[in-house]
């Protein structure tokens, strides 16, 4: 048996319950600062965490979400940051939605954008509206001058 896959499924299932405790507790109208909801696979490894300045749960299931941010993970290291100024997270689909700009930056690129979903499930995110897509070159010596490069 692997004691270091063991620990991270441990782990993995405090938070959960942890988290599960927090949200079934969370009552209409109800208000918390610093809110957090971690997402691990089945092996206990982190997926992301969705984090927000403040929430303020709409009813049993929604939870309205300001400042948002999404850390989304790939092997362990944190892939992509995704920022908005607010959202509703649906507990029972464990889904992510909102109306406003969001901004997605990862280490080469940025995507903005309005009107987004995210479903933790698939791990699937949709922009609705006026997306775009910035790609960044690794460093100034490849970015051509006049459409030549040096």
């Amino acid at each position: 048996m692997n004691l270091r896959r063991t620990g991270r499924k441990w782990t993995a299932g405090l938070w959960l319950i942890a988290t599960g405790i927090a949200c079934a507790q969370f009552q209409e109208g109800q208000t918390l600062s610093g809110f957090r909801v971690p997402d691990y696979d089945e092996e206990g490894n982190i997926k992301s965490i969705l984090l927000g300045e403040h929430a303020v749960a709409l009813s049993d299931s929604l939870i309205h979400i300001t400042e948002l941010k999404l850390e989304l993970f790939r092997k362990g290291e944190r892939e992509s940051l995704v920022t908005s100024p607010f959202c509703v997270f649906d507990r029972k689909v464990n889904a992510v939605s909102s109306t406003s700009s969001v901004r997605i930056v990862r280490s080469n690129l940025i995507i903005t954008g309005e009107h987004y979903t995210w479903e933790t499930k698939g791990q699937r995110f949709v922009i609705e509206k006026n997306a775009r897509v910035v790609i960044q070159r690794e460093s100034k010596r490849e970015q051509p001058f006049f459409g030549v490069k040096p």
